[in-house]
Parts: structure tokens; sequence; C-alpha cells
């Protein structure tokens, strides 16, 4: 059996300061994510802008380039956007409906407001876009699983989307399903 001499330490840790180590560790892990479940639900919305931006684009670049009008639909009940041609019925295209984007996992619309007034909170929502690249002037409010709210503005000729507050205009009008 070997001792060992006075002073000296075997190689290794002892079960204690393992056991030390590895609190300080699940400590350290559990509030990190914490942080980070703070930081990813922020996120959820401004990548919703982002990604909600781009898909405007496609749909105006759609439009200009096929020499048809695109709709940008959401569906509120699958939760996805996707494009759609719009040609003459004396023409039919293969490519007519394009590429379908699901929201991200927590996000939805929650109502889209028109420009004529309307609000849009059920079926099928849709925006326009002509062959020159224009729309209606609409609000998009989009709602994660907190229930934080953001309305994005669509822009009627310069691509993209932007923040905005709720014009009155748009709260005051009727909901229409």
């Amino acid at each position: 059996m070997q001792t060992l001499q006075a002073g000296r330490r075997a190689e290794g840790f002892t079960l204690l300061e393992l056991m030390l180590v590895l609190c300080l560790v699940s400590i350290l892990v559990g509030w990190s994510c914490l942080s980070l479940r703070q930081i990813w639900r922020g996120r959820g919305l401004s990548g919703c802008e982002e990604h909600f931006s781009t898909l405007c684009e496609h749909a105006r670049n759609r439009a200009i380039l096929s020499g048809f009008p695109c709709v940008l639909e959401y569906s509120f009940q699958r939760h996805c956007w996707r494009t759609r041609l719009l040609p003459p019925q004396s023409i039919s295209l293969d490519n007519a409906v394009g590429e379908q984007w699901a929201l991200g996992a927590g996000l939805r619309v929650r109502e889209i407001l028109l420009e004529q007034g309307k609000h849009i909170r059920g079926g099928v929502g849709k925006l326009f876009f002509s062959t020159r690249g224009r729309t209606h002037r609409a609000v998009v409010v989009f709602e994660d699983a907190e229930g934080e709210q953001l309305p994005l503005a669509v822009r009627s000729v310069i691509p993209g989307c932007e923040r905005c507050p709720l014009p009155q205009q748009f709260l005051q009008a009727k909901a229409v399903q």
C-alpha cells in the first residue's frame, strides 16, 4: 500500500472540489439562459422587420420583372406569406404562385390595416404590387408569443417597410374578416 509523504497530495480533484465546480457552472449556465431568453425574445420582432422588408422588395421586383401585378398574401390560418402573379385570364403561367415563407416560431400577424380603412384579421390578407412597383399604403401588425406588437408600414414607392405608430385612421376603421 502506498502512502503519501507529508505535504504532498494525490493528483486530480477531490470529490468536494468537483461538486463545487459543477455547482458554479450550473449557476452560470442558468443565469446566462435567462438573459439569452430575453435577447432572443427581443430579436423575434426585429428579425421579423427585416424579413418582411425583404418580402415586400421581392414581391415588388417580381411584379416589375414579370410585367404582371404581384400579390403578397398572408394566410392567417397557416401563418405564412406567399407571392402570386396576377396575369390576364388569357395568359397562363406555370410560375404564377411563388415561394412560401413561414413566420418564425411564436410570431404571427395580428392584423393588416389597409389605406382604404379596412382591418383584415382573418382569412387571407393581400398586399398588391403594380408593374411599376407601387402599392397601396398599409400597416402590418406583427405580434410575438408574449403579446408585444410591432406595426410596420409598407412604403408605397420605395421598397421595404418601416416601423410606425398605429395611425388613428387605421385604429378607427371597421374590421374585415
